[in-house]
This record gives C-alpha cells, structure tokens and sequence, in this order.
C-alpha cells in the first residue's frame, strides 16, 4: 500500500500538470524553441431565463405638500386628495400571452404592508383594474402562468386643477431595484424636490444618496444612510439638503429593493408652477434616447422653457451632443453640438426655437451620460395676478430600447393620451400596436413603420373602435423607445404628464451569463 503522502503529492502533480497543458493549450505551447498557434475560440453569450416569480409592481399615490424640516424627521402635511380637489385613478392589467392560455391572477394591494390584495376577475384575454380616489401607495401582483412571468403594467394618475400642487401627476407602476437613476426637479427657493422611497419587501434596505448639480457633484452626506423599513416608505427632502436648479440623483439600495420618485413641484410667488413626478431613467451610457418631448404653442419660455437635462456623473469631462428627432426626421439642436460637460454637472438644453410637435433627443458622448427633457404648457393668468400665469410641466426619462413593452391608459381621469415611439437607428422598425379594450378583448393589431432615426406619434384612442384600457408594443426585428404622454383639461389651461411603457418581464429576466462574443489566443 502507498504512503498517503505520497499520493497527495502525487494528485498535486497531476493537477499541475493538467493545468500546464490546458494553459499551453490556450496561450500556444512551446516545442523545440517554437511557438505552436493555437486557432482563436470564440466564446457566445450563454442566456439562461431565471425562474418565473410573481411580478410586483409599485404605484405611487397622490402628489402631497411638504412640511418643514424638523432636524432629522422630514414628514408631510396631511393630504386629502378629495377635499383639495385631486382626482386619482389607478388603471391596471394582467394580459393573456397566447389565446388558449388565460393570464394569472392579478392582485391591487392597498398599502405597502397590506396583507392581502384584491383579486381582479378575469375578462376575456385580461384582467382589467381601475381604481379611483387611491390615497395612498399601491401594489400590484400578477401570477406567472406555466413558468412564464406575467405581462403587466399599471399606471397611477393624480389631476389637481387648481392650488399649489396644480398640475397632472402620472407615471408607471414600477418593478423594486437596487439602482435608480433620478434626472429632474429643483431645489431653488420655491421648488420642492422629495425623493420618494418605497420598500415593498420583507427586508429592510438601506439606501445610500450621490447627487449633481449645476457647478458638479452635490453634498447629500447629511442626508445618512437611509434606512427604509419592510412594508414602508421613507422621504427625503432634497432642498433641505442642496439648493441647486438642476438636479440629478442616484439610488443604491443594500439589503432590499426600493422605487424611487422625484416630485417635483415649483411655485412662482403665489402662482403653481408644475408638479410631475421624475420617473428613473436609463444608467449612464454613451448614447441614450428620451422619447416623448411634445412641443406646443403655449410653451414656457427662459426659466421655464422645455429643455432636455443632461448630467456627467464621472470624474472627467465629457464632450455632449444633442439631436433631436421628428416626425420627418433629425433636426439639430442650435449650439447642442460638442458641448464640454464638467466632472459632475448638469446642463439644461433649451428647445427654444424648435418646431410645434413631437419630438425625441438622442444624446452621445465621450463619456456614460445619462438624461431627462421636461416639456411645459402655460395656462390663462387669473384676474388677481394677470402677470403671471400658471404652468405645469411634464418629466420625461431617458428609456431603454424595447422590444415589446405595454402601458395601461388612464380613463376618465385625461382628455388624450397620444403614443410616442422613437427609432434612433439606421434601419426602419415594424412595430405593431395591439389595443386591449374595457372588456379585456384585444383588438385589431395596427402595422406602423417607424423610418430610420424618426419618431412616430399616434391617438391611442384611435386605435379601436371602443374604448382602450391598454396597449402592447411590439417591434419587429428591432427595437423602440416611447411611452404615452397624457393631458388633461383644468379651469386655467391644459396639464401634461408622461408614462414611459413598461419592458415586457419576460424579457428583463433572461440574465446573460458571459459577456459579449470574444476570442481566446
């Protein structure tokens, strides 16, 4: 019998020797004083789907006023939305995948840590919810079916027509991460920027604030850790932290997920100025597109002219471009052409001077940049301050670029909802439109081809002879960004918002395990 020394040293040999030949293998092996070429292998993405889980999905309630700071407590004045005139509503769907398969169960959660939600009954190919007079933050559940996650989305809407919070507040439900990036809102004298955090988990999650400005990175180090609890909602109030008219924030959680809003609200004296809520956009890149810039004759000017925000969170210059695209094409942008970006700053771009319509900016740089626009409509000013007229203004997030995506339309609560859909490449995209109706049948599919580097705008309501409570977008060999932007009709003038379409889950949850194609040798 061997010694058991021995054979440990031996297996160590072994194993070095087997490692030796596979290196030799990849790096070429020496023979003889030369080198043996070994042919380059190229390695694929490996794609694995991760297991169906219940979607959930955060709704925002209705927009509220801001108290003062008191030290570390920051807390908000009671809000009644019915006794300050504010409509809400909650629109919500679950849809069937294919037409012998019915979606799951579709759940409308009262609260963060409600226990229990109500279940949406079933209608034809989908579960429809709506709900009106919603006070608080809401959640929504929808099963997978067959180990597929469900296709779903919700969108919260609030309509104020008249006080210091006028304006209409709209937004998709969102899907709790680690990581938000939030581009928008002011925290000069007048304006109020409250970063909402919501925590639907069973987990506390700690969450960490970096922020820039105007001049570059912003001081947020009093704001701490912040700690928000399983079931619960923490706000921060960023004007008690930084005074800076351009701001641009990103979320980090540890230990749980989070959503994260900016409610942006700004007053002119003693008249309302907007509010809209700053939904996250897109992680820095070196190209990102913002869909939904719609143009009017009533625009603001100076101050208050739309813009598209663009913020350089690294630590070296970097050098912007913005175009803008229209219904006929690109158009530039006057003086938007190799803008020098500070370490840390944020510029806005006036789009003073371009053409009534829809639009989408396209923004590239050197360096991750990552962007929002805000588009503004100017009201009729009242006989006790006729120099000045109210405003509301609507928040627009750089999006990703989807394949298929879905947004649910608000009822009653808007006057329109136009889609918006941007194709920033070379090649034209297929898209078709699938309205779903009240009853849950979708309806007739609509073919519409979005050009090379054009953006396409369409009346949802047109889509279908009855009335639409969803649509799903899907692009056929390519991909889009866009989403609905929504009006509605108050006393003094008209009130805007925009909704980004939600990414199809099944999509966002297939995780590439290797990075992109490379050779080995």
């Amino acid at each position: 019998m061997s010694d058991p020394t021995n054979r440990r040293v031996l297996r160590r040999v072994t194993t070095a020797v087997s490692g030796a030949v596979l290196l030799a293998a990849a790096a070429g092996v020496a023979l003889a004083g030369e080198t043996v070429p070994v042919d380059a292998v190229a390695v694929a993405d490996v794609v694995v789907p991760v297991e169906a889980a219940t979607l959930v999905q955060v709704c925002p309630g209705p927009p509220r006023l801001a108290t003062a700071v008191a030290g570390e407590d920051l807390g908000y004045d009671e809000f009644d939305p019915e006794g300050s005139g504010t409509r809400t509503v909650l629109d919500a769907v679950t849809l069937a995948r294919s037409d012998d398969q019915p979606p799951g169960a579709l759940r409308v959660r009262p609260g963060l840590d409600a226990p229990a939600g109500e279940e949406v009954p079933l209608a034809a190919a989908a579960r429809v919810a709506q709900r009106t007079d919603v006070g608080e933050t809401t959640v929504l559940e929808a099963d997978p079916v067959q180990d597929v996650v469900a296709l779903a989305a919700g969108t919260s809407v609030a309509v104020t027509e008249s006080g210091d919070l006028r304006g209409l507040v709209a937004t998709s439900c969102q899907v709790p991460a680690t990581s938000a990036w939030l581009v928008g809102g002011s925290t000069q004298p007048g304006d109020s920027a409250q970063l909402v955090l919501s925590n639907v988990g069973q987990t506390p999650a700690s969450v960490t604030l970096a922020g820039w400005g105007s001049t570059g990175a912003l001081d947020l180090s009093t704001a701490g850790t912040v700690l928000v609890p399983a079931g619960g909602q923490r706000i921060v109030l960023l004007e008690a932290l930084a005074t800076d008219p351009r701001v641009a924030v990103h979320v980090a959680a540890t230990g749980g997920e989070v959503t994260a809003l900016v409610q942006d609200s700004r007053l002119r004296g003693l008249v309302p100025g907007g509010t809209d809520l700053v939904a996250p956009a897109v992680a820095p890149a070196e190209s990102v597109v913002v869909p939904g810039i719609f143009l009017g004759r009533s625009s603001g000017e100076e101050a208050d002219a739309p813009a598209v925000r663009v913020v350089n969170p690294g630590e070296e210059t970097a050098t912007v471009t913005l175009e803008l695209l229209g219904t006929e094409g690109p158009e530039p942008v006057p003086g938007a052409e190799d803008l020098v970006l500070d370490p840390g700053a944020v510029v806005d771009v006036s789009l003073t001077g371009i053409p009534v319509g829809a639009w989408s900016a396209v923004v590239s740089a050197d360096r991750p940049v990552t962007a929002a626009a805000v588009t503004t409509t100017v009201g009729s000013a009242s006989e006790e301050d006729p120099g000045t007229a109210p405003l509301d203004r609507a928040w627009a997030p750089a999006s990703p670029a989807l394949g298929s995506g879905v947004a649910t339309v608000p009822g009653d609560a808007v006057s329109s909802a136009l889609l918006v859909l941007a194709n920033p490449d070379a090649d034209a995209v297929d898209v078709e439109l699938v309205p779903v109706l009240r009853d849950g049948t979708r309806g007739t599919p609509v073919d519409r081809t979005l050009d090379a580097r054009t953006t396409l705008q369409e009346d949802v309501t047109a889509l279908a002879d009855g009335e639409v409570a969803a649509l799903e977008v899907r692009a056929a060999g390519g991909t889009v960004h866009g989403g609905l932007m929504l009006s509605a009709a108050a006393p003094d003038g008209s009130l805007m918002s925009f909704v980004p379409l939600v990414e199809d889950a099944r999509t966002a949850t297939a995780v590439p395990l290797a990075p992109a194609p490379r050779t080995l040798g």
